[in-house]
């Protein structure tokens, strides 16, 4: 997000979001939630696997997972749409 309010700034007075900023910022969030979808399902499914002879999975992991998918989230959005103003040039 501060990279984002950079190029943003950069632009100055002059900036004004247009259909192309939507399309970045639509595709951005897709593509991050398609990635953070894969994220849960992997790392649910290698705990699932460490601890299905225990019977039960520390609560720690479940903070983790739930810690972990908002920062990935917040991550993945200004990557993806750092990528996508790259893409078209700005």
């Amino acid at each position: 997000d501060f990279i984002l309010r950079i190029v943003e700034r950069r632009k100055q007075k002059a900036y004004r979001k247009d259909e192309r900023d939507t399309k970045v910022q639509y595709d951005a969030v897709f593509k991050s939630f398609a990635v953070l979808i894969v994220y849960i399902f992997i790392v649910s499914i290698a705990l699932y696997t460490v601890y299905e002879n225990a019977g039960f999975m520390p609560v720690g992991w479940v903070w983790f997972i739930a810690y972990s998918v908002v920062t990935a989230a917040n991550l993945l959005v200004g990557i993806f749409t750092i990528i996508g103003y790259k893409k078209q040039g700005m």
